[in-house]
């Protein structure tokens, strides 16, 4: 298989994990998942600046308990977070949060993302590994502020409620303690809350501004420039057993549309062909679906249980890397 054919067929898991930005459950599945909470969001929005390029709700407690998260651990029990972030704030991704909202701001392609988490903190102890750490703590409009380090992109973190914890840079913290106490945030963008409100049907979401997740290198420029002119995307699915995925493109026209589908259904019948007999592979390209009409064009992939036990890649043996299938 060429590196172009198989760029492709994993280009749909890496607009997902690429969109949200944040590795906090990549660390453990490769993607994030998302889930939301009816029409208008979860409640985390509130703290979102309506100028938000992408955001997304991972439902961290969801996936962890899943029986698909379940299996990956039994096959793959060494993999695991790198530690980095509950060493950098003293806070356990896998036993302190529940849900948390990713957020990359305007202007801040290829920064820290804004984090909104949803858990059960113990602020006194996570507050004393920052100070121990060399950070230091101040006050904003009656806010206490963790700041980790004195860099020109220093980190922050607050306990904006008594189970809420908010982390980014230090200015996009304060942003987001003002949008909390402001009129305005991202619910009233109504072009991107339209693309929330049609991803509502999985348990994992993002959306946002395509140029937010083509620029800095987040997708190779061999294959943007490939790629027909598109405004926004919405990334959703539903992980349990299986997994279930759909990925849609807002392109600019109807002409720039059918072009960009045009494009799929090549790549498609070009790793068919490639694909030959390897059962694995076929499995996959099987479920491919491509739909979508006027400017939307969505790329769908269902894999039920049965099938992900032959496409998660064996533990590595002697002589053989893990998914060498592939």
């Amino acid at each position: 298989m060429t590196k172009r054919t198989r760029l492709f067929l994993f280009i749909a898991a890496g607009v997902l994990v690429t969109g949200l930005g944040t590795g906090l459950v990549a660390s453990y599945m490769g993607l994030q998942t998302i889930s939301l909470i009816g029409s208008g969001g979860p409640a985390e929005l509130a703290y979102v600046p309506a100028s938000a390029r992408i955001v997304g709700f991972a439902d961290v407690r969801e996936v962890m308990n899943s029986d698909l998260r379940q299996k990956f651990r039994e096959m793959h029990p060494q993999v695991g977070p790198d530690g980095s972030f509950e060493t950098e704030t003293g806070i356990n991704v896998e036993t302190d949060i529940d849900e948390v909202v990713v957020a990359m701001l305007a202007g801040d392609e290829g920064q820290r993302p804004l984090m909104v988490a949803r858990g059960r903190f113990d602020a006194t102890r996570i507050e004393g590994v920052i100070l121990e750490k060399g950070g230091r703590v101040d006050d904003y409009k009656g806010q206490r502020l963790l700041i980790l380090d004195e860099t020109p992109e220093a980190a922050a973190l607050t306990f904006a409620e008594s189970d809420l914890a908010i982390f980014g840079r230090l200015d996009a913290v304060r942003l987001a303690l003002d949008t909390k106490a402001g009129t305005t945030n991202i619910t009233d963008n109504a072009e991107l809350m339209a693309l929330v409100r049609d991803s509502d049907d999985g348990n994992a979401w993002a959306v946002g501004r395509f140029d937010a997740i083509a620029g800095n290198g987040r997708l190779p420029q061999g294959v943007v420039d490939q790629l027909p002119p598109i405004n926004l995307f919405a990334a959703s699915g539903y992980i349990n057993g299986g997994l279930r995925a759909t990925i849609r493109a807002e392109a600019r026209d109807d002409a720039a549309a059918q072009s960009l589908r045009e494009v799929v259904r090549g790549f498609i019948a070009l790793a068919r062909l490639q694909a030959g007999r390897n059962d694995q592979l076929l499995t996959l390209l099987n479920s491919l679906e491509l739909s979508g009409d006027g400017t939307t064009v969505a790329f769908s992939v269902t894999i039920p249980a049965e099938a992900l036990d032959l496409l998660t890649p064996r533990a590595t043996v002697p002589g053989r890397q893990a998914g060498a299938a592939f």
